[in-house]
């Protein structure tokens, strides 16, 4: 992948990658144990996320997943995900992975998607590895959890995110079971992005977004396979 990526790590930064409200590939990758043969083995995959938005200025968010979504049963085993921010190219690869569910096949290698690991992105950090041992050991921790966080090529920012809590759909007041239309809802999940990575072409110090006219921008969802442009006012 492009090395040309910012780590990010100031807490009271990385909701604002969410400002523009960007749709987003979300990538997720697990060890899943095979009731038929016993062993653990690598259960990954990709789906797209229009459905969430930022609760405060330090990297918190809820997102919604379809309950019948592969990528949620994932999700609730790692507790771990990737957020990646395609632009403007991607759109047909966007349509292409919400037409294809990865419950019986590899999704990615089926759509041709190039996968990587956000530990090759580790060598644009430059920062010193000097300063206290609590510092360094939750340095130490986030390599290594790089080396198992899936993403998808071509995006302009990663986000790495843990879930939180998940908000339960059933009406705990009644106690009564779940409907038909109740099933096929949404699950509301509470995040937090951790750190990301962010390519220096979208990335101010403050505010996400292309930098200059000729760098593709990244999108937002209108729904119906449609897509908008997120570019910054020329007022600004």
């Amino acid at each position: 992948p492009d090395q040309n990526f910012l780590l990010v790590t100031d807490a009271h930064m990385l909701s604002r990658l969410l400002y523009p409200n960007p749709v987003c590939i979300l990538s997720v990758c697990c060890q899943r144990t095979s009731s038929e043969q016993q062993a653990s083995q690598q259960d990954r995959n990709v789906m797209v996320l229009s459905w969430l938005t930022a609760t405060d200025n330090y990297g918190s968010f809820i997102c919604s997943v379809k309950r019948s979504r592969h990528s949620l049963s994932l999700m609730l085993t790692s507790r771990k995900f990737v957020l990646g921010v395609p632009v403007h190219g991607m759109e047909e690869v966007l349509r292409q992975m919400g037409g294809e569910s990865g419950r019986d096949s590899d999704k990615i290698a089926k759509l041709g998607l190039r996968a990587f690991y956000l530990s090759s992105l580790r060598k644009c950090d430059k920062q010193e590895k000097r300063g206290r041992s609590a510092k360094q050991e939750e340095r130490k921790r986030a390599e290594e959890e790089d080396q198992e966080m899936l993403a998808i090529e071509g995006c302009a920012a990663y986000m790495v995110c843990s879930i939180e809590s998940v908000m339960s759909t059933k009406d705990q007041a009644s106690g009564r079971e779940s409907t038909q239309e109740e099933t096929a809802a949404q699950t509301i999940l509470s995040c937090k992005i951790t750190r990301a990575f962010v390519n220096a072409n979208y990335w101010d110090g403050k505010t996400f977004c292309a930098m200059l006219p000729s760098t593709r921008p990244f999108m937002s969802f209108l729904g119906s396979g449609t897509f908008g442009f997120i570019v910054r006012s020329p007022l600004s």
